[in-house]
């Protein structure tokens, strides 16, 4: 099972709960056979690394750049494929910075791999609106991890956002 565990870097601490928790249980579910795909970030993806090596399980860490958040992870190249992957699911692309760019590449590779062929079979993540469909996706509300959202629903991914009361057992 390949998840992608990432989400708004303000993370609430019932929330950090409910992943210590679903990360646990996916493990056991799993024999331990878990894929985590995440961005070092703070908050939710520094959460889902966090109890994914408590569990012994696989975390794969894509970062923006080398350095980013004090990563040590060697995954920090975005090519232009994945900027292009990504502006299509955020309006205002052309106008970001690079920097921004290469986090929103970053946020492809979350769900797809950095080889485009390795997809994510869900993405749990958490955004205070909730937010699990493309079309609910509101730049500058949802933050970065929209992107994700957008392009996994966009793929038929399923997504589960834990700001929503029937999250958990929609996973389980």
């Amino acid at each position: 099972l390949r998840i992608a565990g990432i989400g708004s870097r303000n993370l609430p601490d019932n929330i950090e709960e409910k992943i210590k928790s679903i990360v646990h249980d996916l493990s056991l579910f799993t024999n331990g056979k878990i894929k985590t795909h995440t961005g070092d970030a703070d908050g939710s993806d520094s959460a889902f690394k966090k109890y994914a090596i408590e569990n012994n399980l696989e975390c794969i860490s894509y970062i923006p750049f080398k350095g980013f958040n004090n990563s040590t992870s060697s995954l920090y190249t975005v090519c232009n494929k994945a900027k292009t992957l990504a502006s299509f699911h955020h309006p205002y692309f052309d106008k970001m910075k690079f920097t921004t760019q290469c986090l929103m590449g970053r946020n492809v590779y979350q769900v797809m791999s950095d080889t485009f062929d390795n997809w994510v079979d869900c993405v749990i993540c958490y955004t205070p609106d909730g937010v699990e469909k493309a079309k609910d996706v509101v730049v500058g509300k949802t933050g970065g991890t929209g992107l994700a959202i957008s392009l996994a629903d966009t793929l038929g991914i399923p997504v589960f956002n834990l700001a929503n009361d029937d999250a958990i057992d929609r996973i389980y």
